[in-house]
């Protein structure tokens, strides 16, 4: 299995952690490093050059600049993630259906279209070949590979519509729920969590889809997508359908109207 740790490195901390510090070493053991230098709408201290601890810029133009959707740091991503057989693909759809207004991320595979799916609503199915070379270049935010195919979401879908002001969400494995958090630090994770380890294998056994080998492969990687279940955000117990839709439904609701 091969994974994408992502090119793009978010360092936080509360405040009096020695983050500053240790960032300012590592960019002299790391010239090739390019540091991202955040704005900011308050004064500037004497110590402070503009451009290099912060660009300074009044409030007004820091609203503006809010305005015409040029901050990376969006709040409105989401993405949901959490082990096959745990009814995330169908909690998904359902809060697409209340939310219109939410765009959906397609992410892209280089795996065969099933009969039932339709090329641009489950994925982009796109060829190995084709698959690589966008890796190459850097058009994926996250990526992995599994069971010989490729899986990733473009990076450059996600900005255009953060860019644009809009609520994004995203289905995507575990690990690579985890790489959008380290790119966007203010993404919301959520874990939708089945009942039991019991519930879930058996879930995945009714299925029948796949061979016994694929069956235990996907078995193993479930519990690892378990144990990682507490470095989300937020996590849903989809023990009954009904209650976990509504219990997402309201999460993103506060997610999208900034409530508290």
């Amino acid at each position: 299995m091969e994974n994408n740790k992502g090119e793009v490195i978010a360092v936080s901390g509360p405040s009096g952690a020695g983050k500053s510090t240790i960032v300012k070493k590592i960019l002299k053991l790391y010239p090739e490093i390019v540091f991202s230098v955040s704005a900011t709408s308050r004064p500037k201290r004497e110590n402070e050059s503009d451009g290099v601890e912060y660009y300074f810029i009044s409030e007004d133009k820091f609203k503006n600049e809010i305005d015409i959707g040029e901050f990376v740091e969006w709040e409105k991503f989401i993405a949901v993630s959490g082990p096959s057989g745990a009814g995330k693909s169908t909690i998904v759809k359902r809060i697409l259906k209340l939310y219109p207004e939410i765009v959906f991320s397609i992410s892209a595979t280089s795996r065969p279209k099933r009969e039932n799916e339709t090329d641009g609503v489950e994925y982009y199915f796109i060829n190995e070949d084709k698959f690589k070379n966008e890796l190459d270049l850097g058009a994926f935010v996250e990526w992995e590979k599994f069971y010989d195919y490729y899986y990733g979401t473009f990076k450059s879908f996600i900005d255009d519509n953060i860019n644009s002001g809009k609520p994004v969400l995203l289905e995507v494995d575990v690990k690579g729920a985890l790489s959008i958090k380290r790119i966007y630090p203010k993404s919301h994770l959520i874990y939708i969590m089945p009942p039991s380890y019991e519930e879930l294998v058996q879930r995945l056994r009714n299925r029948q889809t796949e061979t016994e080998e694929d069956f235990q492969k996907r078995i193993e990687r479930a519990k690892m997508e378990l144990s990682h279940k507490d470095q989300f955000d937020y996590i849903i117990s989809n023990e009954y359908l009904e209650k976990a839709v509504e219990e997402t439904s309201i999460l993103i609701k506060k997610i999208i109207n900034k409530e508290k």
